[in-house]
């Protein structure tokens, strides 16, 4: 049991200044670690990405903008892989995956 993996999220347009420089998706870097109950969660740096023109799932990245837009991230806690209701802790729920706003093995 164990592991870690950290990728960039990214979803929203850069800030204005910076937009000239970095023209698509902005987001922040999800690190994640394998835990004996689940994968806790967490946000770290600021990150840009230049987009892969038709390589974005257009539902998913307006999932993750609205997500990135009600701020918050640095609430996230865990990672979670199983079917289940929208519920008021999660940051950004999708059909193959949930980041929610409490920890691993936390009860909602």
């Amino acid at each position: 049991m164990g592991g870690r993996i950290s990728f960039p999220l990214t979803a929203i347009r850069p800030p204005g200044r910076i937009r000239r420089i970095v023209r698509d998706h902005a987001g922040s870097v999800l690190h994640l670690a394998r835990r004996p109950d689940g994968w806790s969660a967490r946000f770290g740096e600021r990150c840009a990405v230049q987009a892969l023109l038709g390589g974005r799932d257009p539902a998913l990245q307006e999932t993750l903008k609205a997500a990135h837009e009600n701020a918050q991230m640095e609430a996230v806690r865990s990672l979670r892989l199983d079917v289940h209701e929208v519920g008021e802790d999660c940051w950004a729920h999708t059909p193959g995956y949930c980041l929610p706003r409490r920890g691993v093995g936390e009860q909602a």
